[in-house]
């Protein structure tokens, strides 16, 4: 009678009558459980990983930014190594041609200084006071400074102050723009470490340099929170700012030198004063030294301004002009001679001229 029937295994009906979510081979209930105990090693594991990938995260911007302040600290001291044994050098790899050379170096130290990454003096080295100088009733810092044609058309007064010397020349200036003489016009001498200069006073004229001095006498007063207007202006200049009104810097001056047009006839003495008086008029007031050039080997005629009766007509028209400057302290006014107007003939002619005019030096 039973034959037909087939035995069914007793786990098989277990399995079979088991409701579906205790059947861990059919449902998730197990792998939820292993999911579970798998994620939670997991988290164990991963959480010391992620702070391990924090710190060292932080660790490396902290050196980045650690490394990039000191690197700013080191390139923009004027004692840093690397201007001499890296700068220059590449400059003049890159640039042959000196004034090619001269002129991205003026560019650069003027971007470098609107971003800050100019190179300055830091610190106080001379805390003694020894290198002090007294000049014209000035304190200065030191006795040195940076003659004229290194920045002629006062594109970087303000970082050439900067790098540490106490006077910085401008110029020369000459009272309506020219191009100087034909190029190439500046030399390299290597084995002198020296360069020849014949740029024959290329300028942009007078009026323009004064507008960039105007503009830097604003842009101080704004930044020291005395306005940007004319009153400003005038409140700085006539030194109530408390810094000469050329450098704008303590224990620091700027001079601004002037010079003839070269279309001007030599012979035509009132024309040749006029030039220098013109060029006078429009810089005395941004200015704390008006030096006169008559003794520019690289442009023709000026060896014959070194006379007697030629300087003391100059230098009496400038004088004039300015003992006439509108602030309340005067320019200083000196004379350019050649140096080699040695003889004891040119010397007392020169210090005749001076004499008689009341040129400062």
């Amino acid at each position: 009678m039973m034959r037909g029937l087939r035995a069914i295994p007793t786990s098989a009906i277990y399995n079979h009558c088991r409701p579906p979510s205790l059947n861990c081979s059919n449902t998730s209930f197990r792998c939820g459980l292993e999911k579970s105990k798998l994620g939670s090693r997991a988290y164990a594991t991963a959480a010391p990983s992620r702070l391990y990938s924090r710190t060292r995260n932080i660790l490396a911007v902290t050196l980045a930014t650690l490394g990039l302040c000191l690197s700013y600290f080191y390139v923009t001291d004027t004692r840093a190594s690397i201007h001499r044994w890296l700068a220059v050098p590449l400059i003049r790899v890159i640039w042959p041609d000196a004034e090619d050379a001269h002129e991205v170096g003026t560019h650069s130290l003027k971007a470098l200084y609107r971003f800050g990454l100019y190179p300055r003096e830091r610190g106080r080295m001379d805390r003694s006071g020894d290198l002090q100088t007294d000049v014209f009733g000035y304190t200065l810092d030191n006795p040195l400074g940076i003659s004229s044609g290194l920045d002629k058309h006062a594109d970087v007064p303000t970082p050439l102050l900067a790098l540490g010397p106490a006077v910085v020349e401008i110029g020369g200036v000459t009272p309506h723009p020219q191009k100087g003489n034909p190029k190439p016009r500046v030399f390299r001498v290597e084995s002198q470490q020296a360069l020849i200069n014949r740029y024959g006073l290329n300028s942009l004229g007078a009026e323009m340099v004064a507008a960039r001095l105007q503009q830097r006498v604003r842009e101080y007063a704004y930044e020291n929170g005395y306005g940007i207007d004319e009153a400003a202006e005038r409140f700085v200049l006539d030194g109530d700012a408390g810094v000469p009104p050329g450098s704008l810097v303590k224990g620091k001056l700027l001079a601004v030198q002037v010079a003839k047009q070269g279309t001007t006839p030599d012979g035509d003495i009132d024309a040749v004063r006029e030039d220098y008086v013109f060029a006078t008029k429009a810089l005395a007031r941004y200015a704390d030294i008006i030096v006169v050039n008559v003794s520019c080997p690289n442009a023709p005629g000026y060896r014959e301004l070194q006379k007697t009766k030629s300087l003391t007509n100059i230098m009496t028209g400038v004088v004039a002009v300015a003992k006439q400057t509108d602030r309340k302290v005067r320019p200083i006014v000196m004379v350019k001679v050649s140096p080699d107007q040695n003889t004891e003939e040119e010397v007392t002619s020169i210090c005749a001229a001076v004499w008689a005019t009341g040129v400062d030096g």
